[in-house]
């Protein structure tokens, strides 16, 4: 039987749920706080106006900022996330560290900076669910519209925003759990959103990350080498780090999970139809993950 939730429209039920979490949020024009109205629109205190879309996201950026990510790329990201296990044991991973280093007894506050269309969030949440007993509380931010709506229209159970990870629109202190998966950071901007006893988890990849595509599509050029020791760097200076582990593993894929990730990567990005055709002739099947796990907290 269909209840009465289900038969309301995506806008609606998105409305809906951020309206219990409105003391999460704040105008990114104004700061001033906000609040659903007539379940379609979010207005702040000053009266600036954000109307939801109606595939079940709101749109809060307020200034254009270019993207080089399109439907086609999340399109295929999510295929392989779904339909792979090239990503399990990173998420498993990560919600096994969220279960062991919170002891949260509602349910926690979750936002995924840089969410793309949101299937880690996604998976992630789902995990803590089932396996831990943990419910969430989780948002997905993006300045990728094309991402966001992939977002909601595949897990509407979550709250989904386009949004500047700059300038985000939530109160100070607002998430028990930060997550920034192989996707840029503001720093600044994270240690305003993290509550006192959070935790944010950051994903970067190793050296090895991907290497058979690196491999091939950069042959004797410097891409070839990658460090991530910048990176590290700054989330040191900037969180009291709490685990900083490596992850490495190979998945096989087959043809067609294989043509989706080298539409995903920006490593293919560049190369012609011939290279992309001569790299699936080459009988690779084997993908190395090669990632590393930054865990942290806000400094005393």
């Amino acid at each position: 039987m269909i209840n009465v939730t289900q038969r309301l429209s995506k806008l609606t039920r998105s409305a809906l749920r951020f309206s219990r979490f409105e003391q999460l949020l704040k105008c990114p024009i104004c700061q001033a706080q906000m609040q659903v109205i007539a379940e379609k629109s979010l207005v702040c205190q000053r009266n600036h106006t954000f109307d939801f879309a109606r595939q079940g996201y709101i749109h809060l950026m307020t200034r254009s900022i270019p993207s080089q990510y399109d439907k086609e790329l999340f399109v295929s990201r999510r295929n392989v996330i779904t339909n792979s296990e090239l990503f399990t044991p990173l998420t498993n991973e990560i919600a096994m560290i969220i279960d062991k280093q919170l002891n949260v007894n509602t349910d926690l506050t979750m936002i995924d900076m840089g969410t793309g269309e949101g299937s880690h969030l996604y998976n992630i949440s789902k995990l803590l669910r089932e396996k831990y007993g943990q419910k969430t509380i989780g948002f997905g931010l993006d300045i990728s519209k094309a991402g966001i709506i992939e977002a909601a229209k595949h897990y509407d159970s979550l709250s989904w925003l386009v949004a500047d990870i700059a300038n985000s629109p939530f109160t100070d202190k607002s998430f028990q759990v930060i997550l920034n998966i192989l996707s840029p950071a503001n720093y600044q901007e994270f240690t305003r959103l993290l509550g006192d006893d959070g935790l944010i988890i950051k994903v970067i990849p190793g050296k090895n990350y991907l290497q058979e595509l690196r491999q091939f599509f950069y042959q004797n050029r410097k891409q070839q080498d990658y460090s991530n020791k910048g990176v590290v760097s700054g989330f040191n200076v900037n969180f009291q780090v709490i685990k900083h582990q490596t992850l490495t593993y190979q998945i096989q894929l087959n043809q067609s999970l294989l043509k989706s990730l080298l539409k995903m990567t920006p490593l293919t990005w560049h190369a012609s139809n011939d290279k992309i055709n001569q790299f699936l002739d080459s009988r690779v099947t084997e993908i190395t993950v090669h990632v590393e796990i930054l865990v942290g907290k806000k400094k005393e």
